[in-house]
């Protein structure tokens, strides 16, 4: 999906930036931006990608990238994940789970 990102002064114009990223790497990111730092023991799962996007140091293309999909009902309680995904450079992994009668997922084989 698409990303634009604009900042004056700090991120340049008319950059294009191909690496993918996840939206953990923004969570990363907003909070380096704020000053926040993670806990010792519990640091971000994404990568402050402002020094890329800015043109001061690469981020790896290479990077391990994981997603999950996820099926949520509020009013059945229920929040399930659908499809998983590993992606690592131009290497893809794709798990679907599928529906049984219990309206829980399991993986298909």
């Amino acid at each position: 999906m698409p990303l634009i990102l604009h900042w004056p002064n700090v991120v340049p114009n008319g950059k294009e930036f191909t690496t993918s990223l996840s939206a953990m790497d923004l969570t990363a990111t907003i909070a380096a931006v704020a000053g926040a730092k993670p806990r010792a023991d519990a640091a971000f799962d994404g990568n402050n990608i402002l020094p890329a996007v800015s043109g001061t140091s690469k981020l790896d293309a290479n990077r391990p990238l994981f997603f999950r999909r996820r099926q949520i009902r509020v009013r059945q309680n229920q929040n399930v994940i659908r499809q998983s995904a590993f992606r690592q450079g131009d290497w893809k992994y794709l798990r679907t789970y599928n529906i049984r009668d219990n309206d829980k997922f399991s993986a298909a084989l």
